[in-house]
C-alpha cells in the first residue's frame, strides 16, 4: 500500500515538474535579411527581411556587436541573426554574415 501512494506521488511529481520545464523554456527563431541599423546606445539591431518587414533586435551581449565590427558587417549587407525570446522582445544571441551565400 505505501509503495503505491510512493509511486503515485513520484508520477505527479514527474508531471508538475515537466510541466515546469515547458514554462521555463524560451522561444527562439531565426530571421535572415537586411540589416538596416546598428543602435549600439539603444541596443539594437534592425533586420529587413525580403518582404520589406523590419525586425528589432535587442542586443544584451556586447560581443554581438564586437562580432559585427570584427566581421566588418556592413549597413545593407545580408545577415542572419538567431535570437530567443525573452518577456516579449527578440533578444539576439548569435549574427553572421550571408556574404557569398
Amino acid at each position: 500500500m505505501k509503495l503505491g501512494r510512493l509511486l503515485i506521488a513520484i508520477i505527479i511529481l514527474a508531471i508538475a515538474f515537466s510541466g515546469a520545464i515547458t514554462a521555463f523554456a524560451e522561444e527562439s527563431g531565426l530571421v535572415k535579411g537586411k540589416l538596416m541599423s546598428v543602435d549600439k546606445v539603444n541596443k539594437t539591431i534592425v533586420v529587413q527581411e525580403k518582404d520589406g518587414k523590419d525586425i528589432t533586435i535587442y542586443i544584451e551581449d556586447s560581443s554581438i556587436f564586437s562580432r559585427i565590427e570584427r566581421l566588418k558587417i556592413e549597413i545593407g549587407e545580408k545577415v542572419s541573426v538567431r535570437y530567443i525570446i525573452k518577456n516579449g522582445k527578440k533578444i539576439g544571441t548569435y549574427i553572421r554574415s550571408l556574404r557569398g551565400c
